[in-house]
This record gives structure tokens, sequence and C-alpha cells, in this order.
């Protein structure tokens, strides 16, 4: 994953620009509420993982919901990229400072590639993770050795129905996507331990195909390997001068433990 790192440690204005992440994190966590992940009739302190918290999206909310409703967590906030950690660290602060009564939480961070996080039998409760899974070698195995570990593992991922339109057009000019290649459904409905699977469209509006490409370049989300030559990108400017609108197609996925499920 060292070109992934690169890439989101050389995002620039990434909270500008990824309102889509911004909006499944929302979604997200709405799912994660109606599922009862966090258990409220449990009074234990809760331990619960963030894998690629990236600038804060879905921190953020956990953490005032956690503040709101006053369970005692220890919350901890995974990255592999150093600038994603501190834009992270920077929003928490601020909610931290506004609830310096709340006592019931310990916030911590760890710069690290998610997927090769060690863990043991006390690590975490909960695993949390919201559009960073998809960059893992192997989201299964990942399933597979850690769940025994933990009582729920839940997380978003965008599926290869995402940007059809995009990448179709790319066929019509004989041009190389430049997005990364995203998991099928299918595959998705396969892995190991699911207990709830949900897919969910979220459509997208660009102001037009320029910006479009603007917005994967300037959040880091794309493949450098594929870079566009000049007359490439000129013929998918070129191709509408209106609004562009696509998709992302998002699987929220809870894989449960059954020592733990009962």
């Amino acid at each position: 994953m060292g070109i992934i790192k690169l890439q989101f440690n050389q995002a620039i204005n990434y909270d500008e620009y990824a309102f889509a992440q911004k909006i499944i994190a929302h979604k997200f966590f709405e799912w994660i509420i109606s599922k009862n992940i966090f258990n409220l009739e449990l009074k234990d302190t809760k331990k619960i993982l963030e894998l690629g918290c990236g600038s804060g999206f879905l921190s953020e909310i956990i953490l005032d919901y956690l503040i709101e409703t006053g369970i005692t967590a220890n919350l901890e906030l995974a990255d592999i990229s150093n600038n994603m950690l501190d834009m992270c660290k920077n929003k928490l602060s601020i909610i931290q400072h506004k609830n310096q009564n709340q006592k019931n939480i310990n916030v911590s961070y760890i710069n690290i590639n998610a997927e090769y996080l060690k863990f043991n039998q006390n690590n975490s409760d909960i695993i949390l993770s919201n559009m960073c899974m998809q960059w893992f070698d192997d989201i299964n195995l990942y399933i597979k050795n850690n769940i025994t570990k933990v009582k729920y593992l839940a997380f978003t991922i965008p599926t290869s129905n995402s940007f059809k339109n995009w990448r179709q057009i790319h066929d019509e000019l004989g041009i190389k996507c430049a997005l990364h290649q995203l998991i099928s459904p299918q595959i998705i409905k396969k892995y190991a331990h699911i207990k709830h699977l949900e897919f969910v469209n979220i459509p997208l509006e660009f102001q037009s195909i320029r910006h479009f490409i603007q917005h994967f370049k300037l959040i880091g989300a794309y493949d450098k390997k594929k870079l566009y030559s000049i007359s490439d990108l000129r013929k998918l400017i070129d191709y509408t001068q209106s609004k562009f609108l696509t998709n992302y197609e998002i699987a929220i996925v809870m894989c449960g433990n059954e020592s733990e499920l009962g």
C-alpha cells in the first residue's frame, strides 16, 4: 500500500472535495445505530477501533454520539497517512475541548497500515471502517483472521457498480480508466461471517467531467499507474460539456463473531 499512502499524504484540501465520503459516513453511522452495534444495555467500557479514519468524517460522528449517550469507551483511530491523522486529531480535539467535563472517553491515534494491525483477544469489541478496506489486499482473509477477536466488524466499501457510466465512456473512447478496480457485489456476498449486508446507491453530480476528474485526483483516489495522456484527457473533457451525473454503489457489511453473539 505504499502508493496509496503517498497519494493520501499528498491529498490537498481533502475535506473540501471528499463530500461523497462524508455523506457515506453519515449513512453508515445511521446503519450502525439501527443494528444496535454499540449494544447500549451493556454498561462496560467499549473498545472501538476505526480502521482508515482518514480526516475524521466517521470519527467525529462516533465521538459526538459517545459523548451524547454517555457511553464509556476507548476509541482508537488508525490511518496509514500522518496527514490524515493530523486532520482527524484537529477535528476531535475541538469536540473534546467543548466537552471538557466528559471524562468517559479516551481517544488514541495510531499511524499504521490498518490491514496489518495486530490484534489480541482484548484489543477491540467493535471494529468500524468507512471507505478504507477496498485498499486491502484481501478483505475476506482479513475478516477470517480477525473476527474471532472482536464482537463486530462493520465496514463500507464501494462496489464495481460504482461509476459504470464513467467506465463506459472510456470504453467508447478506447482509453484506460484511471480509477482503481473495485470489488464486485458477487464477491462481497461471499465474505465470511456476514450477519448483515446492504447495497446503497449514492448519486453524485459534478459541474462537468473536468470537475469529476479533479475531484478524484484531489482526494487521492486514483491509480497513479494509469495517468492520462494529454490527448486522452482532452477527449474525456470534450465528451460532454454538461453536468456529469454518476454514482457510488456502497456495500455496508457487518460481520459477527458467533461465539460472542451467542
